[in-house]
């Protein structure tokens, strides 16, 4: 090969390194693994992998966004109402979009990583400081065709795990002694009892709150939450009491109360409550019942070690 071959070969490289189109990022997951692996550098996979996520959770009807690094949170928010950038959230009630400045969210910190030829998985800049709820991995086995598996552990899981050794990215760990911002990394063994650990779901003792390692598992886990930040939100005793209240604020010809499950009758809330205010209507009183709807999570508690998962898909 001549230097002139190497030489446009090496530009062609230099210039589109790191550089993911939109077509890779609709590809299948397994798809979009290698051309991340082919065209990134391994220190960008931790900035590309989130927004491949995102974009699957926005098809999919998840609510999530992007978490910028100077909020030290982790990668990604599955919360409710939506939100823009850091803005509060909003929500439509009663034909009215509503805004307060308070989100039900969970937290997730995203790590991937793929085989090395010693059969082992990296995981680097591990920040047990920030304020998240779950760790999100991927790994990828290079040696089997790159097939991804994927677990998500709760935080403190890489923490507690005697397991795992966690070894400080800079100076040792008697120099970071009083130094609480340490940021370590690990490394796993492919097909390690602590590999199995990661990637078992609970049902088979393992720490992965997914159903199984699939991508298909992730994704119905993440609507999970979704539905969860949900559930959370319209429960909360305050945030009823501010919806009503800015109901009744916008709303001067109307008033607004809010019914809870207990006040309605036997049947179908909408068909009930919908009746309900016809009734009020009739006899002209500016009045109106509102019923804040939350999905129907089940949910699995471990008395022994205070762990929850869920039991069915929502």
């Amino acid at each position: 090969m001549s230097k002139i071959s190497l030489l446009e070969q090496c530009n062609k490289k230099y210039s589109n390194r790191n550089k993911i189109t939109s077509t890779d990022y609709r590809l299948p997951i397994d798809e979009f693994l290698m051309s991340l692996y082919l065209k990134c550098t391994p220190a960008s996979y931790g900035k590309k992998f989130p927004l491949k996520l995102l974009g699957d959770c926005q098809r999919k009807g998840i609510y999530a966004r992007e978490i910028s690094d100077n909020e030290n949170c982790g990668d990604i928010r599955i919360c409710y109402p939506q939100i823009d950038g850091s803005s509060a959230g909003w929500f439509n009630c009663a034909d009215t979009f509503m805004s307060f400045n308070e989100i039900s969210e969970y937290r997730i910190e995203m790590k991937i990583s793929y085989l090395t030829k010693n059969d082992i998985y990296n995981i680097k800049g591990i920040r047990l400081y920030q304020d998240f709820d779950f760790y999100l991995l991927c790994f990828v086995d290079s040696k089997n065709n790159f097939k991804p598996s994927f677990a998500c552990i709760e935080k403190d899981v890489l923490n507690r795990s005697e397991s795992i050794t966690l070894t400080p990215l800079s100076g040792t760990k008697k120099s970071n002694i009083n130094n609480e911002n340490v940021v370590y990394s690990t490394s796993i063994k492919n097909g390690s009892f602590i590999f199995d650990m990661l990637f078992d779901s609970y049902d088979n003792s393992g720490y992965n709150l997914l159903k199984d390692d699939t991508y298909e598992s992730l994704i119905s886990f993440l609507s999970y939450l979704n539905k969860s930040a949900m559930m959370k939100y319209l429960n909360n005793k305050e945030t009823k009491k501010k919806i009503i209240k800015n109901l009744n604020m916008w709303s001067p010809t109307k008033k607004y109360t809010y019914v809870n499950k207990k006040m309605l009758s036997s049947g179908k809330n909408n068909d009930t409550l919908k009746q309900l205010n016809d009734n009020i209507m009739e006899y002209g009183i500016n009045e109106c019942f509102i019923h804040l709807l939350s999905p129907k999570i089940r949910k699995w508690y471990n008395k022994d070690t205070n762990t929850w998962r869920y039991v069915s898909y929502p």
